[in-house]
């Protein structure tokens, strides 16, 4: 069996807790007061290219930083038994070294935590709330593993997105519609919001101005499903420095249990 298909099985327990505008104004025609279809047609194909244009700039500049780390807190919907969805909340905490060292923690409003540490040659998960742990061999990089983690929860980990070399190529090559909506502040930083639509999502991202565009808020609107769910996602913290090789590197406490995989998967 493939690696990476042996990875992605092995990591349905470990994910598992893991799932769960304003648009500019339009030129109007000056004899009728509403806008001509040329021009509407010309307005909406403007603001897509600044769209995407400015998806591919934070793209390129994060896919040409060699190491970096952030800290993420998300508010998710997570639907109840009733129907109406309820509101979680967890926070992330993403350290890369390319092009194949990643380490990332997750922790839920429930109290648990979960790790996850490639170096390279091996990942490990582990649930420190439970005290037990998964090492599985991944021969790939950070792309290869991102994608064994998004192909088997058949979504996409919003933190773990900016980890690949590319971030957001899918996403250009996918989107069915695009919108540069314009300027807004968070304190005193100058962001410029984007919206991206694909068949599975409307995204819409908050992106710092300047040399460093960096992310600071995702809204991420899944459509497809019943009604809508809908992760919010800050980034504080974002340090270019070099990640110490140590930060990958599986910290394994003594009275943790290993979770061996089914010998049949």
């Amino acid at each position: 069996m493939a690696l990476t298909r042996l990875f992605a099985r092995g990591l349905a327990p470990w994910l598992a807790a893991l799932v769960f505008c304003a648009t500019p104004a339009l030129a109007q025609d000056p004899e009728t007061g509403s806008q001509s279809g040329a021009a509407a047609g010309e307005t909406a194909e403007a603001a897509a290219d600044a769209g995407l244009a400015e998806i591919s700039r934070m793209s390129d500049y994060i896919g040409g930083l060699s190491s970096f780390e952030f800290e993420a807190a998300t508010l998710f919907d997570e639907p109840a038994v009733s129907g109406t969805p309820d509101k979680r909340a967890s926070a992330f905490h993403l350290a890369v070294k390319r092009p194949n060292k990643l380490a990332m923690t997750a922790t839920f409003d429930d109290g648990s935590e979960r790790k996850l540490w490639f170096d390279g040659t091996t990942v490990t998960l582990a649930n420190v709330s439970a005290k037990t742990y998964i090492e599985l061999p991944f021969d790939g990089d950070i792309d290869g593993l991102v994608d064994a983690v998004e192909s088997r929860l058949s979504m996409v980990v919003p933190p773990l997105a900016f980890a690949i070399s590319d971030p957001f190529a899918r996403l250009e090559e996918n989107a069915i519609a695009a919108d540069f909506i314009g300027e807004r502040t968070l304190g005193d930083e100058t962001t410029r919001v984007v919206r991206i639509e694909t068949v599975d999502t409307v995204r819409q991202f908050w992106i710092a101005d300047g040399d460093a565009p960096l992310p600071e808020r995702l809204v991420t609107t899944y459509i497809r499903e019943t009604g809508h769910p809908e992760m919010v996602t800050n980034f504080r913290s974002f340090s270019e420095e070099t990640v110490p090789d140590a930060a990958f590197q599986a910290e394994i406490a003594d009275d943790w249990t290993e979770v061996p995989l089914n010998p049949g998967e």
